[in-house]
């Protein structure tokens, strides 16, 4: 079947069917029941898929939707021998699918274009290329493969990229722990590779250290690499064109404070033996500091819907300790804010500085009688 212009398609059966046509324009796919719809050949649903329950079979096929949601009861797989199917998600808004994306006979891709997010909430099986071409895919559940994100583009979330053997970052884009609307989140993958110029994002909600036992709020951002003998960082060390930002998400920092987060490796893990070892894999990445704006005046930067202003370097000291996660001992990252003063106490201080030298100033004008300032006299012939 060939449809087009503003039809949404719903499914609903517990047998077997395949789909033989392509669609286009704002056609979009429902599938419910417990039966399998196969794919017959390449198609689209620019309408996007919602699959509540069943398979999805894509049939060695490829499959580009506008956006992909659905229930637990759903699943993506591939009865075709010997073949790789790529699942698109050409999202431009926000959606959530929190069934299994797993192999069958043949394997099975996935790649994220589009300026909107993709959020992955069930534990996935599939084994080909995970890829974020556009905008941003947030794991929660889980994944068995490496992904690559292209510059420009995001990955987030506070799941599990891969095991202890899979599951390495690479690319040019950014890595963002948490969720997309702010919440602090740890996310777990296996290795970094910065050769690339991949970068990360950081948000810090309060000076201490993360709630470990809590990766889907855990207060401060966490991207925990799990590798526990290759190099964590895929033998590369980071340069400029590695950009990290820090996000201060704090109400008041005028009394400083250090905030622990960020990277975290484990113990022996690619030679890593001491907290100096981060430091110098990470050192010389371009590391911008950003402080959360209390002026209601537009910002240098929103990020996550919150406004925040850049802070200067020289404020903040980067340092590495140790520290254990999932009972894993290891190494990770922190930040050291200098106090940053009240606005009231800057104009205090202002006022007395000011109060202070117009005093001085009117001493030295005082008369010689009083003892105090100096005198100026004009010598008469």
């Amino acid at each position: 079947t060939s449809t087009s212009a503003g039809a949404m398609l719903t499914t609903t059966f517990s047998g077997a069917s395949t789909f033989t046509g392509t669609t286009s324009n704002t056609v979009g796919l429902t599938k419910e029941g417990n039966g399998t719809l196969s794919i017959g050949s390449n198609s689209s649903f620019a309408g996007g898929l919602v699959l509540n329950a069943g398979t999805l079979n894509l049939n060695g096929n490829s499959l580009s939707v506008s956006s992909l949601s659905g229930g637990s009861a759903g699943t993506v797989s591939n009865s075709s021998t010997n073949t790789l199917a790529i699942l698109t998600a050409n999202a431009s808004g926000n959606s959530t699918f929190s069934g299994v994306i797993q192999d069958g006979v043949g394997s099975v891709g996935l790649t994220k274009s589009g300026l909107g997010s993709l959020t992955l909430a069930g534990n996935n099986l599939y084994t080909g290329t995970t890829t974020v071409a556009g905008g941003m895919l947030v794991v929660n559940g889980s994944i068995q493969t490496d992904v690559s994100i292209a510059g420009g583009a995001f990955l987030g979330g506070s799941g599990t990229i891969g095991t202890n053997t899979v599951g390495a970052l690479s690319g040019a884009g950014t890595i963002s722990p948490g969720s997309s609307t702010g919440a602090a989140g740890i996310l777990n993958a296996y290795t970094f590779d910065p050769s690339a110029g991949l970068g990360a994002a950081f948000e810090f909600t309060s000076a201490g250290l993360p709630d470990f036992t809590q990766p889907t709020n855990s207060l401060n951002d966490v991207l925990n690499l799990m590798s526990d003998a290759a190099d964590p960082f895929a033998g590369s060390l980071f340069t400029t064109a590695n950009t990290i930002d820090i996000y201060f998400n704090v109400d008041s920092n005028h009394a400083g404070g250090t905030f622990t987060g960020g990277l975290f490796v484990n113990f022996g893990a690619g030679g890593f033996g001491s907290s100096f070892d981060l430091i110098s894999a990470v050192q010389n990445a371009t590391i911008s500091y950003w402080l959360k704006s209390t002026n209601s005046e537009p910002t240098a930067r929103t990020f996550n819907g919150v406004h925040y202003e850049s802070l200067a370097s020289s404020a903040v000291t980067l340092n590495a300790v140790d520290a254990t996660v999932n009972i894993i001992g290891g190494f990770i990252t922190e930040f050291t804010v200098a106090p940053v003063p009240e606005p009231n106490s800057m104009i205090l201080a202002g006022i007395g500085i000011a109060v202070a030298t117009w005093s001085l100033r009117k001493r030295r004008r005082r008369s010689p009688e009083t003892g105090t300032g100096t005198v100026s006299a004009k010598r008469g012939g």
